[in-house]
């Protein structure tokens, strides 16, 4: 599952989760949800 890596690099650069929702749209939403 790529959620791990995708909420590393959140974690690293908050501003890259509007670039990854465009390629992860359900992983950020899990995310967002999460938080």
């Amino acid at each position: 599952m790529p959620s791990d890596l995708l909420h590393q690099i959140t974690q690293l650069d908050p501003g890259s989760t509007l670039l990854d929702a465009k390629l992860f749209p359900q992983e950020t939403l899990f995310l967002e949800a999460k938080e």
